[in-house]
């Protein structure tokens, strides 16, 4: 198998163990949430994609056990904002949009008013295309 191949064939085992997880989360399924969307994002390395990589880190972020404002939060959305480059607009958009909250909820209003930026920033960019 190809290089290429096994790197798309991670891509999609990607998206798939994220969607898992989403699952997971929604029926409150915590533990198997974060184990389905580590692999998401161990996969997403490996794939290389970037843009995947980034959708998993922020999924971690919102899990219920991670109460805004704590370190463990706040370092899953910094990880992904760090990877917004590889983003499409309304995804930067959202990134950003949970960094500024997780922001403001730790006190620092000056790195929230810039995520801010950045959340709106992206919002002007996105086309009427792009869903979001």
């Amino acid at each position: 198998m190809s290089d290429t191949t096994k790197r798309r064939l991670a891509a999609i085992a990607s998206d798939a163990a994220a969607l898992v997880g989403h699952t997971h989360l929604s029926d409150g399924r915590i533990t198997q949430a974060r184990q389905w969307l580590n692999d998401a994002i161990a996969l997403a390395r490996e794939a290389g994609d970037r843009r995947l990589e980034a959708l998993a880190i922020s999924a971690t972020d919102v899990t219920p056990d991670r109460r805004p404002g704590s370190k463990d939060r706040l370092a899953a959305i910094q990880a992904a904002a760090n990877l917004d480059s590889h983003l499409p607009a309304a995804e930067r958009a959202h990134v950003n949009g949970y960094l500024s909250w997780e922001l403001a909820g730790a006190g620092d209003n000056a790195g929230s008013g810039r995520a801010l930026e950045h959340e709106l920033g992206a919002a002007s960019r996105i086309d009427q295309q792009e869903p979001g």
